[in-house]
């Protein structure tokens, strides 16, 4: 029989493929209740900001699906009484802040053998087995803090006080129940609020990027390289958190829905800071749109703006080597001149 031929894998990056274009493009709509959390907010303002796409791995997302079905089908043969749905048959979505905080609850159980008329919020997770073993040590709150926090979180929006946390390999699972903690679900209501409704990222947990948590962030280039986000109306000055989940364009005085800031538009100006791993304000023009900066790597200046010799936003982000900004590059001028052109990626 003959071999198949290379190249290899094309099973498995046709199954990637299909995640790929069926997400949401790697930019949440909201600040998700799990993350809330996080050790570093910068991260965290960055992911509502839409620095950078943050792609969940979507294959382990349906691996966990499967597991935790089973874990609900387990605990009703115990005669536990589980809704992982609500009545009209979707998810439990729980919101806050106008729907710029939000995320799914897994499940609500009553009848756990500890308590059997208490109802829990549950939470799933599937772990290692280093994992387990850490957890039966240390428990979830030093193990797993965030895991912790998104269930305090989870039971103050719902009113529940008590959460049950099940982790498992497969073979192994951990379990840990956890009372509500008003005093810490404050701290992260207020803790998501500063996120949601600042116009600047919190600094920086660290300036290092060879810090280890730096080291392993998604945000790294963001952070540490100059870099400039994919531009959308999330990362321009104009905008302000609005109600229903949408945003205000204080420019055109619209209220826009995800489609819309993922387009942008020509107006869009960068939030300053969101550049300053390679350039410093200088001066800006509200009436005429237009923001300047000194290039940091250069000395020289450019400016984000609608003019001949200024940078669009797009540009800005297509340019890999950040020391061309420069509103008198020559070279760019005389191209642009041309060709009636603008950068592109």
């Amino acid at each position: 029989m003959p071999a198949i031929s290379d190249p290899r894998n094309q099973t498995i990056q046709a199954i990637q493929n299909w995640y790929a274009k069926n997400n949401d493009g790697g930019r949440l709509g909201h600040l998700p209740i799990d993350s809330v959390g996080h050790v570093c907010p910068r991260y965290l303002w960055q992911m509502f900001r839409w620095a950078m796409p943050v792609y969940p791995c979507a294959q382990r997302d349906a691996f966990a699906s499967l597991v935790k079905q089973q874990i609900y089908k387990d605990l009703r043969s115990i005669g536990c009484e589980v809704h992982d749905r609500q009545p009209n048959g979707t998810p439990w979505r729980l919101s806050t802040m106008a729907g710029h905080v939000a995320g799914t609850m897994d499940a609500a159980v009553l009848g756990l053998p500890e308590a059997a008329r208490t109802w829990h919020v549950l939470k799933v997770d599937v772990v290692n087995a280093g994992d387990i073993e850490a957890l039966q040590i240390s428990g979830l709150q030093t193990c797993a803090p965030e895991a912790y926090d998104s269930l305090i979180f989870q039971m103050g929006l719902t009113g529940m006080e008590r959460a049950l946390y099940l982790a498992t390999t497969g073979a192994e699972m951990y379990e840990e129940r956890i009372h509500a903690n008003p005093r810490r679900f404050k701290e992260l209501v207020d803790r998501a609020a500063t996120i949601v409704y600042s116009d600047e990222p919190p600094a920086r947990i660290n300036e290092d990027p060879t810090w280890d948590l730096c080291m392993s962030c998604k945000f790294q280039n963001a952070c540490h390289s100059p870099s400039a986000p994919v531009p959308s109306c999330r990362n321009c000055s104009h905008v302000t958190p609005g109600t229903d989940g949408q945003w205000m364009c204080e420019r055109h005085h619209v209220m826009l829905d995800q489609e819309s800031q993922e387009k942008g538009c020509q107006s869009h100006r960068y939030i300053p800071i969101l550049l300053d791993t390679f350039a410093t304000m200088a001066d800006s023009s509200a009436e005429g749109n237009w923001v300047s900066y000194i290039n940091n790597l250069t000395g020289k200046t450019f400016t984000n703006g609608h003019a001949p010799e200024a940078f669009e936003s797009s540009e800005i982000h297509a340019l890999d080597h950040k020391h061309a900004l420069d509103d008198a590059n020559e070279h760019i001028q005389t191209l642009r001149n041309m060709f009636n052109g603008r950068l592109v990626a």
